[in-house]
C-alpha cells in the first residue's frame, strides 16, 4: 500500500510540473500589480477626506499585497505556495484584504469606535501600511535572517525528528491526539477561559498558570483534524473518513459553542491544506464551499451566539449554551441576519482602523510606548506563568482599546492591534519599517523550515501559528512568542505519536 510520504512526494511532483507552467504568469501579474499601486497613489488627489481619495489608496494597498504574494512565491508559483502552507504568500494576499479591500469600508459612514477616527487618518495609514508592506517584503525576499538557518533547521529537527517522516501512523494517533485536545479544552473550562462562555471580567484581569498549557493542549485537536485528513486522503479507507468526520464535526462545534469563529476556520484550513498536500492542487470547490459556509452560516451564528452569552441569555455554563444554540440559529434565520453577513464580516476582517487611530493621536495626544518593550516582553513571555504567578501580562488588545479609544475598563473589548499599528505605537514611522523589514525575515525563516512536502507533521506548526500570522490582529509580541510555544506543542504532539506508531 502506498505510504503518506509516498503520495505526498508523487503529487509534489505534479505541483512542480504546476509550478513550472504557472511562473511566468505569476511574475508578469506581480509586475501589473506593483505598476497599478504607484500609479493609483499618483491619481488619489490631495484631499485627504474625499471618496477618491480613500478607495484609491484603498485599491493601491490592495494592489502592493497581491503583488508580494505573486512575487515572493514566483520560484513555485502562488497556487502551489498557498497549497503547501507557506505563511509568506498567505499573509500576503491577508493583507491585501485585510488593509486594502475592507478599506473601501471608509466609503460610508462609521459608527461605535470607528466614528471616533477621522478620514485623513485612514488615508494617513493606508499610506504608512503600504511603506511597511513594502519593507516585509523586501525583508522576506532578502531572507535576513538566513544566518540562524543551521541553528533553526537544528531545532525543527529536534521537534520533528526526520526519521518519522515516511511513515503512516495508525488512526489510535488520531484518536490520542483528538483527546489530549479535548483535555486541552476541559483546561479552558477549569481556567474559565473557554471563549465567550469565560467571565469577560476574569479573563482580562487575571492569569492562570494553566493557560499556556491548555493552549498548547487544546492544539492536539487541530493535529488530529490533520493527521486523520493525510490518512484518508493518502488511503481512502472507509475508517479514515469516518474518523475525519468526527474530530472535524467536534472541533467545529466546539468553536461554535465557544463563539469562537476560528476554530471554524482552522478546522477547514487543516482539512483543505491536508488536501493540498497529498494531492498536489488545493480543493478550490471545497474552499469556496467552505469560505461561503463560513460567511453566511459561522459568521451570523457566532455574532447572535455571543449577543445571547454576554446579553443574558445564557446563565454562562455549557449546557445552557448548547441548549441555546439551536434557538439562536432559528432566529437568525427567520430575521435573515444571514444575508447581510458578508458585510459583518468585512467589518471584522478590516484592519487599517487600529493604525489609522494610533497615527491620529500618537505621538500628539498619546506619547509613544518604549520601543524596548518589542523586545523585552517576547523574553518575558517565555517564562511559564506556573513558576512565576506575578508575572505581568501582555493583554495588549484590551490596554489598546482604553487607551487609544478612551473605553473604562468596565467595558470589556479587545481591539485587534495589528503588526503595523503595535509597532507604529512604539515608536512611529520609523519602528514600524524596521519592524516590518525584521518581520518579513521571520516568515521567511518559517517558510524554509516548513517542509510539509517531506514530512506532513510540518503541518501541525502551519496550522497551530495561522491566525496569528495570516490574520494580522495580533501584536508583535504575540506574533513571537507564538514560535516557540507552538514548536514546543508540536514536540509533544510528534512524541505522543511515536508511542503509538506506525499503520502495519
Amino acid at each position: 500500500m502506498t505510504s503518506a510520504a509516498t503520495a505526498i512526494q508523487q503529487d509534489s511532483a505534479s505541483g512542480l510540473d504546476l509550478a513550472a507552467a504557472d511562473r511566468p504568469r505569476s511574475g508578469l501579474l506581480a509586475l501589473l500589480f506593483a505598476v497599478a499601486a504607484p500609479v493609483l497613489v499618483l491619481f488619489a488627489g490631495t484631499d485627504d477626506a474625499s471618496p477618491s481619495r480613500i478607495w484609491t489608496m484603498a485599491l493601491a494597498t490592495l494592489c502592493i499585497g497581491v503583488s508580494g504574494a505573486l512575487f515572493i512565491s514566483r520560484r513555485t508559483g502562488l497556487l502551489v505556495a498557498l497549497s503547501r502552507g507557506k505563511f509568506g504568500p498567505w499573509a500576503s494576499l491577508s493583507f491585501a484584504v485585510a488593509f486594502g479591500a475592507t478599506s473601501l469600508q471608509w466609503l460610508q459612514p462609521q459608527d461605535g469606535t470607528a466614528a471616533m477616527i477621522s478620514r485623513d487618518s485612514v488615508v494617513t495609514a493606508l499610506g504608512v501600511v503600504m511603506l511597511g508592506q513594502i519593507l516585509w517584503i523586501a525583508g522576506y525576499l532578502a531572507s535576513i535572517l538566513s544566518p540562524l538557518h543551521t541553528s533553526a533547521r537544528w531545532v525543527f529537527d529536534r521537534v520533528i525528528p526526520p526519521e518519522g517522516a515516511d511513515r503512516q501512523w495508525r488512526t489510535s494517533g488520531v484518536w490520542l491526539l483528538f483527546t489530549m485536545g479535548l483535555v486541552g479544552q476541559g483546561f479552558r473550562i477549569y481556567t474559565n477561559g473557554f471563549g465567550y462562555l469565560a467571565d469577560a471580567q476574569t479573563s482580562v484581569s487575571s492569569f492562570s498558570g494553566l493557560g499556556q498549557v491548555s493552549a498548547i493542549l487544546s492544539n492536539m485537536g487541530l493535529y488530529a483534524v490533520v493527521l486523520a485528513a493525510v490518512n484518508y486522503f493518502s488511503t481512502r479507507r472507509q475508517g479514515g473518513l469516518g474518523a475525519l468526520v468526527i474530530v472535524a464535526t467536534v472541533q467545529v462545534g466546539l468553536g461554535l459553542i465557544q463563539g469562537v469563529k476560528e476554530g471554524v476556520a482552522l478546522t477547514s484550513v487543516a482539512i483543505i491544506l491536508s488536501y493540498a498536500l497529498v494531492r498536489g492542487r488545493l480543493p478550490l470547490k471545497f474552499f469556496v464551499v467552505c469560505v461561503l459556509l463560513f460567511t453566511f452560516v459561522a459568521v451570523p451564528f457566532v455574532t447572535a451566539y455571543r449577543d445571547a452569552v454576554r446579553g443574558g441569555g445564557t446563565d454562562g455554563s455549557i449546557g445552557s449554551a448548547v441548549a441555546a444554540a439551536p434557538g439562536v440559529a432559528a432566529q437568525e434565520i427567520e430575521n435573515g441576519q444571514f444575508s447581510k453577513s458578508y458585510i459583518d464580516l468585512a467589518a471584522r476582517l478590516r484592519m487599517i482602523d487600529s493604525l489609522a487611530i494610533v497615527t491620529q493621536r500618537s505621538p500628539g495626544q498619546i506619547a509613544y510606548a518604549s520601543p524596548a518593550e518589542l523586545v523585552v516582553q517576547p523574553v518575558i513571555g517565555l517564562v511559564p506563568r506556573i513558576f512565576w504567578p506575578g508575572k505581568p501580562g501582555y493583554l495588549s488588545g484590551y490596554e489598546f482599546t482604553q487607551t487609544y479609544y478612551g473605553l473604562p475598563p468596565s467595558v470589556i473589548s479587545a481591539s485587534a492591534v495589528t503588526p503595523p499599528g503595535d509597532l507604529y505605537r512604539h515608536g512611529g514611522l520609523t519602528i514600524l519599517l524596521l519592524g516590518m523589514f525584521f518581520l518579513g525575515g521571520v516568515y521567511r525563516l518559517l517558510d524554509d523550515m516548513i517542509r510539509a512536502t517531506r514530512d506532513f507533521r510540518h503541518l501541525f506548526v502551519v496550522v497551530s501559528m495561522f491566525p496569528l500570522l495570516v490574520k494580522h490582529e495580533a501584536d508583535v509580541v504575540s506574533i513571537l512568542l507564538s514560535i516557540p510555544v507552538t514548536l514546543v506543542g508540536v514536540a509533544i504532539a510528534v512524541r505522543l505519536l511515536a508511542l503509538v506508531g506506525e499503520r502495519e
